[in-house]
């Protein structure tokens, strides 16, 4: 029981997310002007030249080629020829190891509908308890 509760609270959390794929290139841009949100042009299906604003708050995560992933904070990085270093996350790659790197943002229209659709199961489940229950198990005595 517990663990399908964490994985619902990790569904719901990760549904108020869009993934954004930015190139490995596109990070150097971060390091450029620390603190100030800078735009990055994102990859993806249907987007040519789309840009996105990360800013200091917004979620970076560097996928492997071996598949783990490793979370850092935008601004707070060093990016050579050959590694990635975060020193706030620990985190030590070797830049040729790297597969993708992924901008996460809230995204307010996922966070509505989801907000919504919770919204209307509790009221659901609780009309469908009172068109269920009979007129017995209704009397308080």
């Amino acid at each position: 029981m517990k663990r399908a509760v964490a994985v619902l609270c990790a569904s719901l959390l990760t549904g108020c997310y869009s993934h954004q794929r930015v190139e490995l290139g596109e990070l150097e841009k971060l390091t450029a002007a620390p603190g100030r949100p800078a735009e990055l042009e994102i990859s993806g299906a249907g987007c040519g030249g789309c840009t996105i604003v990360v800013d200091a708050t917004s979620p970076l995560v560097l996928t492997t080629r071996s598949g783990s992933s490793h979370r850092m904070t935008p601004f707070f990085f060093h990016m050579s020829d050959n590694q990635i270093v975060s020193p706030d996350f620990g985190v030590l790659l070797n830049r040729a190891q790297l597969e993708r790197a992924e901008v996460r943002q809230l995204s307010t229209m996922k966070t509505v509908a989801l907000v919504a659709l919770v919204a209307g199961v509790a009221v659901g489940t609780f009309v469908g308890i009172r068109a269920t229950a009979g007129e017995e198990s209704l009397r308080t005595e």
